[in-house]
C-alpha cells in the first residue's frame, strides 16, 4: 500500500468515526418521535418538526458511511 493510500484510509477513517459518532448522538431524536408517535402523532410531528435540519442531514450522513465502507469491503482484515 502506498503512503498516499495509508493517508486516504486514515482520512476516511477519520471521517467514518465522525460519521458514526454524528448519527448516534442523533439516534434519540428518532426515538423520542418513536415514542411521542405511541400516544399522539401531532407530537411526533411536532418533533420531527422541531429536528427536521436533522432529520434531512442523517440519511445523507449515513449514505456518505455507506459510500466510505463499500471502498473496503474487498480487503480481508487479519492475517492469513
Amino acid at each position: 500500500m502506498k503512503l498516499s493510500e495509508l493517508n486516504a484510509s486514515a482520512e476516511d477513517l477519520s471521517r467514518v468515526v465522525e460519521l458514526e459518532s454524528s448519527l448516534d448522538n442523533t439516534d434519540y431524536i428518532l426515538i423520542k418521535i418513536t415514542e411521542a408517535g405511541l400516544t399522539s402523532k401531532a407530537d411526533a410531528d411536532a418533533i420531527a418538526q422541531q429536528y427536521a435540519d436533522v432529520l434531512a442531514q442523517r440519511p445523507l450522513w449515513r449514505a456518505e458511511l455507506n459510500a466510505i465502507q463499500e471502498k473496503y469491503d474487498d480487503i480481508e482484515v487479519g492475517g492469513a
